[in-house]
């Protein structure tokens, strides 16, 4: 049996990619590996790239002593509500305008509605949040920025689920209510389980933004 031999054509991608691929990966590289070094060897004159005697002081400096650990826990907490609370009322929003027969109009209006909230710059919005949160008695707490991140990550949610939901098939849908089904019915069997990868990348794409 003889060995296919390599095109110089694809040696010469592939060398192409790798060092591409360098270049992306040694960046994350030098960062984990300073933060395994001791101080002495973090503020040498002559720098290192793997550190002689790893340690995890610095690891421990920040999420232990200056109680950095409860903060990235809210942050998880209030990223993982947003994300949740986006992606039910975006997709309690995509449903209607995909599913059910609206008029073109609706649609639209809809869809620019969902836009037009990303036509000020979250800046131009602080005060009068700032005043609204006060009034209604979330002030410091964590509901609040539920509220603005879930706000401002609604379009980019709307939009993305309107376009994956439009390339499932209305017919299969419809299938199942002329068998007999009821709409929650389908909706409950037939689009969420071919939903759920779709939902799953607008999830990320959402909480990585927040």
């Amino acid at each position: 049996m003889t060995r296919r031999r390599r095109s110089p054509a694809w040696i010469a991608t592939s060398l192409v990619l790798a060092v591409v691929a360098a270049l992306f990966v040694f960046p994350l590289f030098y960062l984990v590996s300073t933060s395994l070094k001791t101080k002495a060897e973090l503020f040498a004159t002559v720098p290192t790239l793997v550190p002689h005697a790893p340690t995890i002081d610095s690891y421990w400096s920040v999420l232990v002593t200056r109680g950095m650990t409860g903060l990235l826990l809210n942050s998880v907490v209030v990223g993982l509500a947003a994300t949740l609370v986006a992606i039910v009322v975006a997709f309690a929003i995509c449903y209607p305008i995909t599913r059910l027969p609206v008029s073109a109009g609706v649609r639209s209006g809809v869809l620019n509605w969902a836009l037009s909230l990303r036509f000020l710059p979250p800046i131009a919005v602080v005060i009068p949040y700032f005043a609204i949160i006060r009034t209604i008695g979330l002030y410091n707490q964590l509901p609040a920025l539920v509220i603005v991140y879930t706000i401002f990550n609604l379009p980019l949610a709307i939009w993305m689920l309107k376009g994956f939901l439009d390339e499932i098939p209305l017919e299969i849908e419809e299938a199942a209510l002329v068998d007999g089904a009821s709409r929650w019915h389908a909706f409950r069997t037939v689009l969420l389980p071919l939903s759920r990868t779709p939902v799953l990348a607008v999830a990320i794409i959402v909480f990585a933004f927040d």
